[in-house]
């Protein structure tokens, strides 16, 4: 293999690439939105399959 080999500490964040967080509150609410809605979105639509599936009507 041609090239210099890529130091891993050289990839990673230093101090100054982190940036505080103005408002953790609001931080946590959005990521939860976030990773919450997609899963409930999957159940809801697996529940309806299944309904279906099933022909509950």
């Amino acid at each position: 293999m041609s090239g210099s080999p890529i130091r891993g500490s050289a990839l990673q964040p230093g101090a100054e690439d982190v940036q505080p967080v103005a408002n953790e509150t609001r931080d946590r609410i959005i990521t939860g939105i976030v990773t919450g809605v997609p899963v409930l979105a999957l159940g809801l639509v697996c529940w309806q399959l299944w309904e279906r599936a099933l022909d509950w009507h």
